[in-house]
């Protein structure tokens, strides 16, 4: 077995452990890989970082964006959704 199949296998058991489901919100397969999404969407959207740094980090070729921002999933924080939410007020 290749090391990739080795990982996946152990991420997709570490996942049923932990009762996580195999979908993400999104809708889409939850994968070793997405780890990689999380992070950088995390970074890229709490935090002011060149891009330059975050490519190198997780291992993109750097560039203005490029595939760095296939990998960005634009999230509001939870206060700022609780914000839109706690707006709404039942008279």
């Amino acid at each position: 077995m290749a090391n990739v199949e080795v990982i996946t296998a152990w991420f997709s058991r570490t996942l049923e452990s932990l009762n996580i489901e195999s979908m993400s919100e999104l809708d889409e397969l939850r994968s070793f890989h997405s780890l990689r999404h999380t992070f950088i969407s995390y970074v890229r959207n709490n935090a002011n970082f060149d891009v330059a740094l975050l490519q190198q980090v997780v291992g993109h070729e750097i560039s203005k964006a490029g595939i760095t921002d296939n990998y960005t999933h634009n999230t509001a924080s939870v206060k700022r959704l609780a914000e839109v939410v706690n707006c709404y007020v039942v008279e």
